[in-house]
């Protein structure tokens, strides 16, 4: 008990100790942040450092703190480095740095102030006014006092109202007047901080929409000419360009702002010419605008017929469009009534093909308009009567000047028929009609088909003496005393009606023949060489002439028929009949006369022939359409 007793005063006793130890060291230990004051810091908005001092002693034992992360503290020997970051704000900012003794808790406090970035602020760098004016306002923000400066030579733009001062939001109004230039234009505009002259700049721009207006689009003048003159709007500079020579400019007089009235002058009308057509155009001068109005010109006679030709179909018919500007009534004429007819008041009916002049004249005859008319066969078949033998086919010959499609038949398919493009095909014999009719119905045409029983045809040669070799019969026939088949110039098969009408080469619409060539013999139109072949062939008209010629000719009658007897100059001889000759239907001079073909052509409708009516022989021409005998020769 005694001993337990003995150990806790001492323990007591060494804690007494301690603690008066403890006592005597803090009296002689003293802070160096006591008594020390640091007044604020202020720093620019860039990135900045500053040494401050406090006091003598080493701060070695303090720490050092700041309340902002963009300000940073370091303690070096006595000094506090304080660094702070830049300031990108447009308001000033402050931080407490705090300095600690860890040995006795003293504290010591100060301020850094950072200043504020200055700026002036607008909302958009450009702005744009219409053309016609006005006002724009621009948003602006600033820390700081300013000034409003407009370049001298953007006189059109003014300032209406004042800025503010301080940090918010504020508004320029600018005033435009109307853009008068003939072009856009724009200026730079500053705000100028009146401490610093610091700038800042946006720009102001004023818009053009070009605008042309003419006072007319279309101007008309009869043949003489003269003068006329156009007004002009427009909000640039202009130019006039004329695209034909025979209008010219003769002046200009200006009006407001870019207006102006422009005078023509126009020649008269060559009397060659019924009318003609011009333009003028007024575009942009600069060609910045790509901007243009036309007007058009138009010069007329005082009577003209609107219609520059006339193409027709026969029976068809056309009312012509006459501008009389003369206050006088007219007379219709035509140049050829058999082509065009026109009536009292200019409808014209095509009658036949061909060409004619319609011609309107006034009362007074100082004035007249004329238009050509051309007359075309809407759907013709030139091939009018034909004729075939049995098992044979013929491409009729057509004409179809119309857009539609074709339609063909036969009145008889017993007789021939007829494919969708006019190929005949001989059937039986007798005569069939061959119709074409255009799909719509309007326009149609016939010809007429004869088919004929196929004759066989031969030759015997006969030796006269002469240059070549003479049929002893003729063409169609199995002795001499037959009179054979009749044939029309150039046509290979006989048929049962001759006229132009029904000769293959006679093209109606062009009221003439076809040339198949000057001399046929021995060629696809030689009914001889067709027909026979062998090397018989039609004779030419010098052949002819030499049978008429070398050769004694006797009248007589060989086995009941009449005819001639043609005694050679070595004795042989060659009875011609007196077949006569065929036209239509009919068989005239029948005994009578000896008429043959010869191969040679005379001119466009003619071929020479062998004719005698009993008394002598001669070589004249005649028409291809007849029906003739031909008497082949061979060469020996």
């Amino acid at each position: 008990m005694i001993m337990k007793t003995l150990k806790y005063t001492f323990s007591a006793l060494i804690a007494v100790l301690l603690c008066a130890y403890v006592v005597s060291c803090g009296e002689d230990y003293s802070s160096p942040l006591k008594g020390q004051t640091v007044s604020d810091q202020t720093f620019e908005t860039g990135t900045n450092s500053k040494t401050v001092t406090i006091g003598t002693k080493d701060l070695s034992k303090c720490t050092v703190s700041s309340s902002a992360n963009w300000c940073s503290a370091t303690i070096q020997n006595s000094t506090v480095v304080i660094t702070v970051q830049p300031n990108d704000t447009y308001e000033q900012r402050e931080a407490i740095v705090t300095l600690t003794d860890r040995e006795d808790g003293t504290i010591l406090s100060f301020k850094v102030v950072q200043k504020q970035n200055d700026a002036i602020l607008v909302d958009k760098p450009d702005y744009l006014i219409p053309e016609e004016g006005g006002e724009i306002s621009i948003k602006v923000q600033s820390n700081v006092s300013y000034s409003v400066e407009i370049p001298s030579d953007a006189s059109w733009l003014t300032r209406t109202t004042p800025s503010t001062r301080g940090l918010v939001n504020s508004t320029i109004v600018l005033k435009a007047d109307k853009n008068n230039t003939g072009d856009e234009r724009g200026t730079i505009i500053k705000l100028k901080d009146q401490e610093t002259g610091t700038t800042t700049q946006f720009t102001v721009k004023q818009e053009l929409t070009p605008n042309i207006e003419l006072s007319k689009e279309e101007i008309s003048l009869f043949e003489d000419g003269g003068e006329f003159e156009i007004k002009v709007k427009s909000n640039i500079a202009l130019t006039s360009t004329i695209s034909d020579d025979w209008i010219s400019s003769n002046g200009r007089s200006n009006e407001e702002g870019f207006g102006f009235v422009e005078k023509f002058r126009v020649s008269s009308l060559p009397s060659d010419q019924s009318g003609r057509n011009a333009t003028i155009d007024f575009s942009d001068k600069i060609e910045k605008w790509k901007i243009s109005k036309t007007i058009k010109i138009k010069q007329i006679r005082s009577l003209a017929i609107e219609e520059e030709k006339l193409e027709m179909f026969v029976d068809d018919s056309y009312s012509l469009t006459l501008n009389n500007n003369t206050g006088q009534s007219v007379t219709w004429k035509s140049s050829n009534a058999s082509v065009a007819k026109v009536n009292s008041y200019g409808r014209v009916t095509a009658v036949g093909k061909g060409s004619a002049t319609i011609t309107a004249t006034t009362e007074d005859g100082k004035y007249s308009a004329k238009i050509g008319v051309k007359v075309k066969v809407a759907l013709y078949i030139s091939s009018k009567d034909v004729s075939i033998y049995i098992g044979d086919t013929y491409k009729l010959d057509y004409t179809n000047n119309t857009d539609q499609d074709l339609i063909w038949e036969s009145s008889d398919n017993s007789v021939a028929t007829v494919d969708g493009r006019g190929k005949v095909t001989g059937i039986g014999v007798g005569s069939t009609t061959i119709k074409v009719t255009t799909a719509d119905g309007r326009r149609t045409d016939n010809s007429t088909v004869n088919v004929l029983k196929k004759v066989v045809y031969k030759a015997e040669a006969v030796d006269l003496g002469l240059s070549v070799l003479w049929s002893a019969y003729n063409l169609g026939a199995t002795s001499p005393e037959e009179y054979g088949e009749y044939f029309s110039w150039g046509e290979t098969a006989p048929k049962i009606g001759y006229s132009r009408d029904s000769y293959s080469f006679f093209d109606n619409s062009m009221n003439s023949c076809v040339d198949i060539g000057e001399d046929i013999s021995g060629t696809k139109y030689d009914a001889a060489h067709v027909n026979v072949g062998n090397g018989w062939r039609m004779p030419t008209k010098s052949e002819l002439l030499e049978l008429k010629n070398n050769c004694k000719w006797e009248w007589t009658k060989y086995n009941g028929t009449n005819g001639y007897k043609i005694i050679g100059p070595n004795g042989n001889y060659i009875f011609l009949p007196a077949a006569g000759y065929m036209i239509f239907k009919t068989i005239t001079r029948l005994g009578e006369w000896t008429e043959y073909w010869s191969s040679s052509n005379d001119h466009n409708a003619f071929a020479f022939l062998l004719v005698d009516n009993g008394h002598s022989p001669v070589v004249i021409s005649f028409e291809k359409y007849y029906g003739y005998s031909i008497r082949p020769v061979k060469s020996k």
